[in-house]
């Protein structure tokens, strides 16, 4: 498998889709993928969004307009967390998504309601590890049927979770083909509806139950259908201009913000330079007090002394 890492003066959709080996499809899980159908654009993307057992702060109340005073019940506490990993296509479908749970061992009731082929998984921690990840991406080729014969073009963020031998080497053994890019497309059009219908079920439930992360499942067996419509997917893909490709959907303005913090090289080894030249002069500040303290140290007790 091989890494590609795009140019500076490229923007990322434009080398993922144009500068790729001629063996490998368009883009995919935090990630992208794309059929060896040169004609079709069966692109994929994925990504990880954490889905907690308590309400996010945006909870709606209907009231009459007349009422001056509205209140809603809210859980306090943090909540417990459950990593959810989905994947969808340029051809406006969703292969079942992943569930990682902050748990030792994994029962299958964790995964009651949820749509049909979802993996369970489970972790110490509350996120995305490597070995996760490792089983994530077999759910993702097992889907896609993606084999040397039919190569895809994996697109993911470059989080330390998704890169590891192991990885991989699972991806060259299946023809896939990585290229790791800055935070992810799905962000634009899927995360926000997704975790508003999650919203709503977690509030219905609420009402009269105990949330805990065994009911986590059922949410997202709501939400995840009602969230990832053919609609919602196609403004996905078409608003980071992956499919229709566009290559104007980015312009100038939006990289702005980035350019108050970039440095050149030799500016970058310049700001070190008087860092360091600073850190070193109140070190041997501090040294230099530190012995003056200690010879009046010194000078008192001889004066004690004499006295």
């Amino acid at each position: 498998m091989a890494y590609y890492q795009p140019p500076p003066d490229y923007h990322y959709n434009h080398y993922a889709l144009t500068n790729v080996p001629s063996a490998s499809p368009s883009p995919s899980c935090s990630v992208m993928t794309t059929s060896s159908d040169e004609n079709s654009c069966n692109s994929k993307l994925g990504d990880e969004t954490g889905t907690l057992t308590v309400q996010n702060n945006s909870v709606r109340v209907l009231a009459e307009k007349v009422t001056r005073q509205l209140s809603k019940i809210k859980n306090s506490k943090r909540g417990k967390l459950v990593t959810t990993c989905y994947i969808v296509s340029a051809s406006e479908n969703a292969i079942p998504p992943v569930m990682i749970f902050p748990r030792v061992h994994f029962k299958s009731h964790m995964l009651a309601g949820t749509p049909c082929g979802t993996l369970g998984l489970t972790t110490k921690a509350e996120w995305m590890n490597t070995e996760c990840f490792v089983e994530v991406l077999k759910h993702f080729i097992k889907h896609t049927s993606s084999s040397k014969d039919n190569p895809s073009f994996l697109i993911m963020n470059n989080h330390k979770s998704h890169i590891s031998i192991e990885g991989i080497n699972l991806c060259k053994d299946n023809g896939v083909t990585v290229l790791t890019v800055p935070p992810h497309p799905l962000d634009v059009g899927l995360l926000k509806p997704f975790h508003t219908f999650h919203n709503d079920a977690l509030c219905s439930w609420e009402k009269a139950n105990l949330v805990t992360i065994y009911q986590i499942a059922s949410f997202v067996g709501i939400s995840y259908p009602r969230s990832l419509t053919p609609v919602n997917i196609a403004a996905a893909f078409k608003k980071t201009g992956i499919h229709p490709y566009d290559r104007r959907v980015f312009n100038e303005e939006d990289s702005l913000a980035s350019q108050v913090t970039e440095r050149t090289l030799a500016q970058t080894r310049e700001k070190k330079a008087r860092v360091k030249i600073a850190t070193d002069t109140l070190e041997k500040t501090k040294i230099e007090n530190n012995r003056m303290n200690e010879e009046g140290k010194d000078d008192q007790k001889k004066y004690n002394r004499t006295d």
